[in-house]
């Protein structure tokens, strides 16, 4: 009867309709197919039907940076809560996903250069390739290649591969350093931060709602 129950929700979620996507959502929880963090996650990515199955109203993801150039201790406990809600709700898996959905907009955009930190597109592209790899099967092999560019010499290449090999207490002040430098468009105040946030969206709410196991 369950899995009946789940493919008539199902049929009805391809309508289209908002109600009975939340319902499916809903369903989904209530069987196990769904983790209840990878549902607010979505959530607070903003997808309308996880935010009505979550039946409230919590805040929703805006990638906030600062208008000015700081030091980024002060810039993590002022600008930092969506760091800390996408690792608490997606673990280092969803932050890395989303660390490098937000950075090969960047990486495209060529807005890397304006920081004036060393760069080099290769290797910067090649540490969001390992990251990416190591986000999705957290594997020996690609965390020891994330070790090797967290050591290299340059420094787009090494921040962006130290989400994957520093501690849980140093992550915020990473995503937050790596975020402000690829944003930083010229007079140094922050560019392209709304795409920035769109590919994030884009890239973790199908993971998010995603079957399967959650760890994935």
């Amino acid at each position: 009867m369950a899995d009946q129950r789940l493919r008539d929700l199902e049929r009805d979620a391809t309508h289209g309709d908002l109600q009975a996507r939340a319902r499916l959502l809903r369903e989904r929880l209530r069987v196990g197919d769904l983790a209840e963090e990878r549902l607010r996650l979505a959530a607070y990515l903003g997808d309308e039907a996880a935010r009505s199955a979550c039946g409230d109203a919590a805040a929703v993801f805006v990638l906030t940076l600062p208008d000015e150039p700081t030091d980024v201790t002060v810039s993590e406990r002022t600008h930092g809560e969506w760091v800390r809600q996408l690792l608490a709700l997606g673990g280092r898996a969803g932050l890395a996903r989303a660390v490098v959905a937000g950075l090969r907009v960047a990486d495209q955009r060529r807005g890397l250069l304006a920081s004036g930190a060393s760069y080099s597109r290769s290797l910067f592209r090649q540490a969001l390739d390992d990251l990416e790899a190591w986000a999705a099967r957290f594997d020996e092999a690609s965390l020891e290649r994330c070790r090797r560019h967290a050591d290299g010499d340059d420094w787009f290449e090494r921040a962006a591969a130290r989400i994957a090999v520093c501690g849980d207490d140093e992550v915020v002040f990473n995503v937050m350093a790596v975020f402000s430098a690829c944003a930083m468009g010229p007079g140094g105040r922050p560019a392209g931060v709304g795409p920035m946030q769109a590919a994030i969206v884009a890239a973790l709410v199908p993971w998010a709602l995603a079957p399967g196991d959650p760890s994935a």
